[in-house]
């Protein structure tokens, strides 16, 4: 049995995750940039910076395949990317959670599932912000 915070020790994966963001979300967060005066990126990355060490630790505890939204967006604007690096433990469990035949890999389910949950964080994130 492992203490607790050793789940995350040891050697670390690349995790990628690439969506788009709704267009009532990327026109508030290009205001905000401009109210900023910095790259809309930066305000992208800035909220996703506040999210990932949530998502990490959920990612860390597991996820189950039945958590994978299969829905595509239909309005999307802004592409965002970004990445985290998990235990290869969290990984090995991820892949053979998602893509139990190596058929697809997990980048594609991993980034539908991080976009359900920057969406709500980047929206409530926005909405403090005045945007």
């Amino acid at each position: 049995m492992k203490a607790p915070g050793e789940a995350g020790r040891g050697p670390k994966v690349k995790l990628r995750a690439t969506f788009r963001c709704p267009s009532d979300l990327a026109e508030r967060a290009t205001a905000w940039a401009e109210k900023a005066r910095c790259p809309v990126s930066a305000v992208f990355r800035k909220a996703m910076g506040e999210l990932r060490p949530q998502l990490i630790e959920r990612i860390e505890a597991g996820i189950e395949y039945s958590e994978m939204p299969s829905d595509r967006m239909t309005d999307a604007s802004h592409q965002f990317d970004t990445s985290m690096m998990i235990s290869q433990a969290a990984y090995e469990r991820l892949a053979k959670e998602i893509d139990p035949e190596a058929m697809t890999g997990i980048e594609a389910p991993m980034s539908r599932w991080v976009r359900a949950q920057f969406l709500p964080h980047f929206d409530a994130w926005l909405t403090s912000k005045g945007q």
